[in-house]
């Protein structure tokens, strides 16, 4: 039997329960008048309505037994656990589809992706590490890969499991940027710094800024556990990044160094200034960019002519893919990619906050197991059923890749990994982190 919804489930419980009392009550009914009948004297036997007074009158005044009482009991607790069973299988089976039908759907993105370069999404290692040995401190995130603790799969501590999600995330889905703080534009500026207040208000912490100023940032850096400003996780190739990603300060993407016209830094290694369609000329500087996107004002040609742009335009063939799926998502090509209220804050995912975008909490000064400075990052990503972010994983010469989810469990393990490089049991504990897994591997 299919139950499509909860209250049909109780609903069925109930009937069957109502109906088990009733069997109990009829036959105690037949009963207490079958024994009305043979003890009654014989004036009262023509009187079928007196017969039946009285067995219903016997049956008020003995009630049910302890045995029958029990027996009823067992009976709606059975029914129930049968129900509560049904539910968390139907449950499951949802979650189930969702992840498979967005897995589907970012393979859609990754193929088109393929089809376009000839490679799959070059996700950065960004400083991080497939080690599952590499240290990590109490949010999760890995410091250098000189920082090691061995892992003890046959037993392992609640910071080793940290450690081994942390390695599976080294190529990450999220892409995490800095919340709008140009100064192009005052209002969206003034917006951002208030809504990342009240986040921070929301999640209890104090200490979370909205990173005014760059202050005493080494903007030199590009290593993720170095200094944290951008995550070019597998979103950051497959959505239209210059749409969303150049809200941080102006030094984020033009910083220098020693008076040299080469643009250093996190951004800087990961992208290169492009050409304007109409032209064929380089932009002069990213501010310049900023400034055609995020101007005041409505009808901005030269924001049009951004989405133009070759490795931004091109996202507009797989974007209709991701409609409505994408934790923290915007409206790329017309397409709503955002998935409801939920928000990407802190690695948790939150609902209820104002709809603008998606939060994470990192350090400012990159430091690893820092304490200080904390300060909240936008991000977007796509989580699978169970609300988990999906993994994934491409190396060079980047002709395949392989994408995945935890399962219901949330414990997977680094597939790159010998599992012949184990003991017998170490590979038992892998197993069953595994076998809830689902997993697609393009060849």
């Amino acid at each position: 039997m299919r139950f499509r919804k909860g209250r049909d489930m109780f609903g069925c419980v109930s009937r069957v329960a109502g109906r088990t009392v009733l069997a109990f009550v009829n036959r105690r009914s037949k009963a207490y008048a079958r024994r009305a009948t043979l003890h009654s004297s014989p004036s009262t036997l023509h009187s079928s309505r007196s017969t039946l007074h009285s067995s219903l009158f016997t049956l008020h005044s003995s009630g049910f037994t302890l045995i029958e009482l029990l027996i009823v009991t067992v009976v709606i607790v059975t029914l129930m656990g049968i129900v509560f069973r049904l539910a968390g299988a139907g449950g499951d089976q949802r979650a189930k589809a969702t992840t498979l039908a967005r897995m589907q759907r970012i393979e859609n993105a990754i193929s088109g992706y393929y089809a376009a370069y000839g490679s799959y999404p070059p996700v950065p290692l960004q400083g991080r590490s497939r080690d599952i040995n590499v240290r990590v401190d109490e949010n999760g995130v890995q410091g250098p890969p000189t920082a090691t603790s061995s892992v003890s799969l046959s037993n392992p501590s609640e910071d080793m499991l940290k450690q081994i999600d942390a390695a599976c995330r080294a190529q990450p889905v999220a892409v995490l940027f800095p919340f709008f703080m140009s100064d192009v534009n005052a209002q969206k500026k003034s917006d951002a710094e208030q809504l990342v207040d009240l986040v921070a208000s929301q999640d209890g912490n104090a200490q979370f800024s909205s990173l005014r100023s760059i202050g005493a940032l080494d903007l030199d850096k590009s290593d993720w556990h170095e200094i944290e400003l951008f995550q070019f996780g597998l979103m950051s190739f497959l959505l239209p990044r210059y749409q969303f990603m150049l809200q941080g300060d102006k030094e984020f993407y033009d910083h220098t160094m020693g008076g040299s016209a080469k643009r250093i830094g996190q951004w800087a290694a990961n992208n290169q200034l492009p050409c304007r369609p109409d032209t064929g000329r380089t932009y002069d500087s990213w501010e310049s960019i900023q400034k055609y996107l995020y101007q005041s004002g409505s009808g901005n040609p030269e924001a049009a002519i951004i989405e133009t742009i070759g490795s931004q335009a091109v996202c507009a063939r797989w974007m209709p893919n991701f409609e409505g799926i994408v934790t923290g998502g915007l409206t790329f090509f017309g397409v709503d990619t955002s998935d409801d209220d939920r928000r990407y804050l802190n690695g948790k995912t939150f609902t209820g906050l104002p709809k603008e975008n998606a939060w994470r909490r990192q350090f400012s000064t990159g430091g690893f197991d820092s304490n200080t400075a904390l300060y909240l990052l936008n991000g977007m990503t796509v989580v699978d059923g169970w609300g988990n972010e999906f993994y994934y994983c491409s190396e060079q010469p980047y002709q395949s890749y392989r994408l995945w989810s935890a399962g219901p469990d949330r414990r997977t393990f680094p597939p790159w990994y010998d599992l012949n490089s184990f003991s017998s049991s170490e590979r038992t504990k892998i197993a069953g982190w595994t076998k809830d897994d689902l997993t697609h591997l393009a060849n």
